[in-house]
């Protein structure tokens, strides 16, 4: 009977990831994350149970959509929250996407989708020109921090200054939002530090900030 309970609970186990789930395994994070198609480096915090995206370490050929708001599990199926994304996507001029270990601006990629409640850190050129990305991106409640050049270009996203997150604190200069669609007008009251001119630079639809 042990048995059988032990078969039944692991058959259930695997049952819950499903194809596109970001999988890693926590005893051998040095393979990354993976959803079959993309793989990044992550490191975890086993007392939060959070995982930070780290660079690419593996594009697909074919570039696709890429969800970061899909589930992240462990190899027990124990799912796990997005923190950070420190990730670039680096353009040299190469095909498709240079990923290794370059800094510079980068050059994704597709559709876009970026973790639920939980992520608080965008970090420094993690998603900037993503120029085939589209649609409104929703900047989860949660994020906290927004690195520089962090979505610089991304002309074709629209984010709606109402949603921006109110816990946000800290954004760094050097371009964060430079030409994103953001529309209306925006609560930075509870920012912390100054902020550089070309932080906000072609954002059309801004209509004001509020300090």
């Amino acid at each position: 009977m042990k048995k059988l309970i032990a078969l039944v609970a692991a058959v259930c186990s695997a049952a819950v990831v499903q194809a596109g789930d970001w999988t890693f395994d926590s005893m051998n994070t040095a393979a990354g994350i993976t959803d079959g198609t993309w793989t990044f480096g992550v490191s975890i915090n086993k007392t939060k149970r959070t995982v930070s995206i780290d660079r690419v370490k593996v594009a697909p050929q074919t570039v696709t959509a890429l969800d970061f708001s899909k589930p992240v599990r462990d190899e027990n199926g124990d799912e796990w929250t997005i923190s950070t994304l420190n990730c670039g996507f680096v353009d040299n001029n190469a095909s498709p996407v240079n990923y290794v270990g370059r800094a510079g601006f980068a050059e994704f990629v597709g559709e876009l989708t970026l973790p639920g409640e939980g992520l608080t850190t965008i970090s420094a050129f993690a998603l900037g020109s993503c120029k085939n990305s589209f649609g409104v991106l929703k900047l989860p409640s949660t994020l906290t921090s927004v690195g520089r050049m962090a979505f610089q270009d991304n002309k074709n996203i629209t984010i709606y200054a109402k949603d921006f997150p109110p816990a946000l604190k800290t954004l760094s200069s050097d371009s964060a939002f430079k030409g994103v669609n953001i529309v209306g007008d925006l609560d930075l009251t509870a920012l912390e530090g100054t902020l550089a001119s070309s932080v906000f630079q072609g954002c059309k639809n801004l209509t004001s900030v509020k300090f």
